[in-house]
This record gives C-alpha cells, sequence and structure tokens, in this order.
C-alpha cells in the first residue's frame, strides 16, 4: 500500500500538483483525488491548446479557399482561357510526340532482339552443316 501511495505522489509532483502531494502519502483517498484533479487540469489545458491549433487551422483554411477563388477568378478571365487552351494543346502536342518516339523506340528494340547477335556455322558428324544463332 505504501509503494501504491509513492508511486501517486510521484505521479501528482509530475503533472505538477505539488500541493496535493503531500497529502497523497497521508490517505489513499486524497491520492485519487490529487491524480484526478492534475489530470482534469492537464485535460483542460489540451482543450484550451487544442481549440487555438483548430482557430489557426480555420484561418489557413479559409485563406486557401481565398487564394483559389483568386487563381479561379483570373483563369475563367478572357486571358486565362486563352491562356488554359494553348496549355492543353501544347500537353496534347507533347504527349503525341511522345508516343511517336515511344512508338519508333519499341520497334527498335524488336528488330534488335529478332536479329541474331551471335552465329557460327557447324557441321555435324554426318557432314550437314547447321547454322547456330545465339544459343537460342
Amino acid at each position: 500500500a505504501a509503494g501504491g501511495r509513492r508511486a501517486a505522489a510521484a505521479a501528482a509532483v509530475r503533472a505538477g500538483a505539488a500541493a496535493e502531494a503531500t497529502e497523497v502519502v497521508g490517505s489513499g483517498w486524497v491520492a485519487m483525488a490529487a491524480v484526478a484533479k492534475a489530470a482534469a487540469a492537464k485535460a483542460a489545458a489540451a482543450r484550451v491548446v487544442g481549440a487555438r491549433e483548430m482557430a489557426g487551422r480555420a484561418a489557413v483554411a479559409t485563406a486557401a479557399v481565398a487564394r483559389a477563388a483568386a487563381v479561379m477568378a483570373v483563369a475563367d478571365s478572357p486571358g486565362g482561357v486563352k491562356t488554359r487552351l494553348c496549355m492543353g494543346l501544347a500537353l496534347a502536342l507533347a504527349t503525341i510526340y511522345a508516343y511517336y518516339d515511344f512508338h519508333a523506340y519499341c520497334h527498335r528494340m524488336a528488330e534488335g532482339s529478332s536479329r541474331p547477335q551471335i552465329m557460327f556455322k557447324a557441321t555435324y558428324s554426318n557432314g550437314q552443316t547447321v547454322m547456330v544463332d545465339d544459343y537460342r
């Protein structure tokens, strides 16, 4: 029982309830009350910090929405529409170029892998000549 009281006293001191820690040694009920009081104080402090963080996050979100609205206003203007069309056309042309480049690369690889690289002529013991290519 004494070890439990000491542990409760240490917990109360760590929780910042030094005045309650002296009472903890005397009574088990007082120990539980002190620990509960310290836990409640920590929870209240956490709620205050959490509320501040939530308010800060809301302000950041509001600013992000305002920036997005400004960007959309510029993008929907006549100059913005022309810019978006030009960018879309440039992206489409780049995609088509990449497709043809990849297509040509695939055909070069297909031809390269279908042609034998190592070839030699061999003769069987019966006199028949054969051509060996790539050891396939």
